[in-house]
């Protein structure tokens, strides 16, 4: 299967990388963004440089699990990858419940398992150190769930040179809950019944690519209905001129105060005040749309 194809599949299903964000636990997607990825077909998550060297460095943690497996694990014997990497496994009673497996485990002939296999940045060490991250657990568990197997391990590899092994156990009751957010989650992608708007940075991106461009209509809102989201938008507008109107003064006293030096240091802090060059450079066109208010129009 190539990677135009199983992309494609994935619109059929819900995957693990999915199964945080229906839990509201993605530090990455929102409830909103994966619906509106899974009903309109758009893609919210660009593949990024780390997420490249991820797959690059798949094959070296595989070989490091597999020798934490021998001296760590009695009955281990192998692991394999499912397939060419790109194969969806389906719960045997919802098909719409799917999973791509980084590699399987083994002992002999048994399948015992499944290891997903991740890289991370050395800045976030802290997040790795009583155990994975739990959007990472959700995504074994969900894992767990589609194929009925009781473990999981999860191989990180942390600054490109600190390797740990977490155990996943399968837990029934957590999955339970999983399976029935997860069914809920899938019959508003089937009924297009969109989750509720929030305010991140993936429901933005979302928005942004299902609605690129205006049509020149015009619509009416129920006053009813929006004042008082409206007036608490004014209110918070307000809140942010006079906090940002606070913030100037502070920060002038303190550029007043180091006037020519560089650094300046009060108690367990240090403020900076270098100078910075920032070299020229041409913004190339774009388009986007801004949301702005102002006075209706009469009607004649």
């Amino acid at each position: 299967m190539t990677r135009d194809q199983w992309l494609q599949e994935r619109q059929t299903c819900i995957g693990a990388s999915d199964a945080a964000a229906i839990m509201s636990e993605s530090p990455w997607k929102s409830r909103y963004a994966l619906w509106a990825e899974k009903v309109h077909g758009i893609e919210t998550t660009e593949e990024s440089e780390r997420m490249k060297w991820g797959l690059l460095l798949e094959p070296a943690i595989s070989d490091a699990f597999t020798q934490w497996a021998e001296e760590n694990l009695d009955s281990f014997t192998h692991v394999s990858p499912d397939g060419n990497g790109r194969v969806i496994r389906r719960h045997p009673e919802y098909d719409f419940l799917g999973a791509t497996l980084d590699r399987l485990v083994y002992a002999g002939d048994d399948l015992i398992g499944v290891l997903e296999i991740k890289t991370t940045d050395g800045r976030n060490h802290a997040d790795w150190q009583d155990g994975p991250p739990l959007y990472y657990q959700i995504q074994v568990q969900h894992q767990l769930m589609v194929t009925g197997l009781p473990m999981g391990w999860i191989a990180v590899l942390i600054g490109g040179n600190q390797f740990k092994v977490f155990e996943c156990p399968r837990f029934n009751n957590f999955i339970e809950i999983l399976k029935s957010n997860e069914i809920a989650f899938w019959r508003m992608i089937e009924n297009k019944t969109q989750p509720i708007v929030d305010g991140s940075d993936s429901t933005t991106a979302a928005l942004r690519l299902l609605h690129p461009n205006d049509d020149g209509s015009e619509i009416e809102l129920n006053e009813r209905d929006w004042q008082d989201d409206i007036d608490h938008l004014d209110e918070l507008k307000a809140k942010i001129k006079e906090y940002q109107a606070d913030m100037a003064v502070i920060e002038n006293n303190l550029k007043s105060v180091i006037g020519a030096s560089t650094f300046a240091h009060v108690g367990e802090f240090t403020y900076s005040y270098k100078t910075q060059t920032r070299k020229a450079h041409e913004v190339k066109e774009s388009t986007f749309r801004v949301l702005r208010r102002g006075k209706r129009k009469a009607t004649k």
